[in-house]
């Protein structure tokens, strides 16, 4: 009668300690593929943030030349237009002949 009892127990400890068992591993299923979805996610953020980063270096690389042609475009206008120094010197040995010298 005891080994009866004895056995119904531990067949009882077994079933609830299985059940629990499963139960976790449920749950830990589900909170790994919480953390597949997050890394998941995380991947496609880097993606994107590395498409992003991309994007930026080429309009930076874009910016800087504009930026270049505007300076030497500036450049060109102080200096005296497109010619530069030759329209300056045109004008200078214009002067010189107008005075005689």
């Amino acid at each position: 009668m005891m080994m009866l009892l004895m056995i119904m127990m531990m067949m009882m400890i077994m079933i609830i300690v299985v059940t629990v068992m499963t139960k976790v591993t449920q749950v830990m299923g589900m909170m790994m593929t919480h953390v597949i979805e997050v890394v998941g996610m995380i991947s496609v953020v880097i993606m994107v943030m590395r498409q992003v980063i991309l994007m930026m270096m080429i309009m930076m690389i874009l910016m800087l030349t504009v930026v270049v042609m505007m300076m030497q475009v500036y450049r060109g206008d102080v200096d005296g237009g497109s010619g530069g120094g030759g329209d300056d010197d045109d004008f200078d040995v214009d002067g010189g002949d107008d005075a005689g010298v």
